[in-house]
């Protein structure tokens, strides 16, 4: 058998099960405004990605309060974070159902490149990436909306690869902090928390140097993405952030 280059969760066949305490989930308590975005969408997905993996969503699921200003809400899931993490089996797993943009995420998180990033902005995101990147190989899903968007305007990006977006600098920020077989599940656009067909894998590639952005699991109009839109109307939605990239393609 050759030798798995992702985490202990990321192969070509699902693993059996994920330990209880090595998976924390974070979502918006209240929906927005008139919207039925909290208890519509990101509660009930959060909830059923739990019992899909056979976890207690009673005590995966912590709730932020998204009522509460930007930063706020950043130091609130900040804190919790931290005190989720464990020195003697660091969390593996950091999911998020929230909404989400090409620089930032509903949790009160930017990354550079957004047009208002402020110096506490960027020692959330450190924070964020130091928390995170205590696992080896931490999986972090962002079922949520353009994380791994193309930024507006930015020379120095790789067109169509989402290079320099949320999804991308996280997956650069782990590596450069020895997390080098990390993965960051995303999408490219705005859609259904876990029903958006735009996917990308934002993968460590075993180097400190990250990488430049990724590519899209399926491109639209095709065969392949067909059968992926179809595929993400059932649980497969919850098995494709611990599939590697040939085993979800093969699997369309």
């Amino acid at each position: 058998m050759r030798p798995n280059p992702y985490g202990p969760y990321v192969r070509d066949e699902l693993p059996d099960t994920i330990p209880q305490d090595e998976v924390v989930i974070y979502a918006p308590r209240f929906n927005t405004g008139k919207k039925r975005d909290a208890t519509g969408a990101f509660h009930p997905e959060a909830i059923l990605f739990c019992k899909h993996w056979r976890l207690n969503p009673a005590t995966t699921i912590e709730y932020f309060d998204n009522r509460r200003s930007r930063y706020a809400i950043a130091e609130e899931v900040l804190s919790s974070m931290e005190q989720r993490q464990r020195a003697e089996k660091p969390i593996a797993v950091w999911g998020y159902f929230n909404h989400g943009y090409t620089h930032g995420m509903q949790i009160g998180l930017r990354s550079s490149g957004h047009r208002v990033f402020t110096e506490q902005d960027e020692e959330n995101f450190e924070r964020f990436l130091d928390i995170i990147s205590e696992h080896p190989a931490p999986l972090v899903p962002l079922y949520a909306c353009s994380t791994s968007d193309d930024p507006d305007g930015d020379p120095d990006s790789a067109p169509g690869s989402g290079d320099g977006s949320f999804a991308d600098l996280t997956r650069d920020g782990l590596c450069e902090r020895g997390s080098v077989y990390c993965r960051v599940f995303a999408h490219t656009t705005a859609g259904h928390t876990t029903g958006n067909p735009m996917i990308k894998m934002v993968d460590g590639l075993g180097t400190m140097d990250g990488g430049l952005g990724a590519e899209l699991i399926a491109m639209p109009g095709t065969k392949e993405f067909k059968s992926l839109q179809r595929k993400l109307k059932t649980a497969f939605r919850f098995d494709v952030p611990f599939l590697t990239v040939d085993a979800i393609r093969k699997s369309l």
